[in-house]
């Protein structure tokens, strides 16, 4: 049963363990590589109603890796921010899209995120939030993260 059938509430906050693909990786010999890399994410989410709420998403990549492109480019433990607007079209259901920047000690780059995810209420203002999520870093590299949640409502 869903939280919000019960009574919205106006906040909400997640944990999410999940993996960052990342297409183009390389390996420690410079050849190319995808790469899969462990992340934790947390989320804050705002509903200005119950189709409708805005965010900021934070997630970090466990890891250093190395990326090819016109330049090889080091990343060492990324740190990126969203700030994003959500709508909820069906019960389970919610697409978000925002902007943002990775953040690392190598440099940083602006962001644009899309992404959904599903909402399986559990207990009592409690939610399971698998998610998938696809980052574009501008003249860097993109990055799926496919997560699952646990989110708190109040």
């Amino acid at each position: 049963m869903n939280i919000y059938a019960q009574e919205m509430k106006k906040h909400a906050i997640s944990l999410v363990l999940g993996h960052a693909h990342i297409s183009k990786g390389t390996d420690e010999n410079g050849g190319k590589k995808w790469l899969v890399s462990p992340a934790w994410g947390l989320d804050y989410n705002f509903h200005i109603n119950e189709k409708w709420a805005l965010g900021l998403h934070n997630d970090i990549i466990l890891e250093d890796f190395s990326i090819y492109g016109k330049e090889e480019i080091e990343r060492n433990y990324p740190f990126s921010s969203c700030i994003v607007g959500s709508f909820k079209p069906k019960e389970f259901l919610t697409t978000l899209i925002g902007f943002g920047g990775e953040f690392a000690g190598e440099g940083n780059y602006f962001l644009c995120r899309a992404g959904i995810e599903f909402g399986f209420g559990f207990g009592k203002n409690w939610e399971c939030n698998p998610s998938l999520t696809y980052d574009i870093k501008i003249n860097a590299y993109d990055t799926w993260l496919i997560g699952l949640g646990v989110t708190k409502l109040f």
